[in-house]
């Protein structure tokens, strides 16, 4: 009984280091598919398969360190500004799927 209605235009959701969190049923209220580790499945564009919903840091990447959650960011914002408006002119430093770098 505690439950309440906001009005809102924009949600942002921050999950942390886990990724995404299923309890709380907004996943599966959304209809939002998952990749095989459980985060967030997503396209190249940052895109989950609901239109207009984006994915971006650990709820997609799964856990990592926090500067390729602030470039992801970036980059979201970017694709939901094309998304938005047809074209961007925001920095996008990452794609959905680079890794770091490794030495072999």
């Amino acid at each position: 009984g505690t439950g309440r209605a906001l009005p809102d235009d924009l949600v942002l959701l921050a999950l942390g280091f886990y990724g995404p969190d299923r309890r709380d049923g907004l996943i599966d209220q959304l209809g939002l598919d998952l990749a095989p580790r459980g985060t967030l499945a997503r396209g190249a564009d940052f895109t989950t398969n609901v239109p207009g919903v984006f994915a971006a840091g650990d709820a997609a990447r799964g856990q990592s360190l926090i500067v390729w959650a602030i470039a992801e960011g970036r980059s979201v914002a970017a694709a939901v500004d094309h998304y938005l408006t047809g074209s961007s002119r925001l920095p996008a430093p990452i794609g959905p799927y680079d890794r770091p770098m490794a030495v072999q």
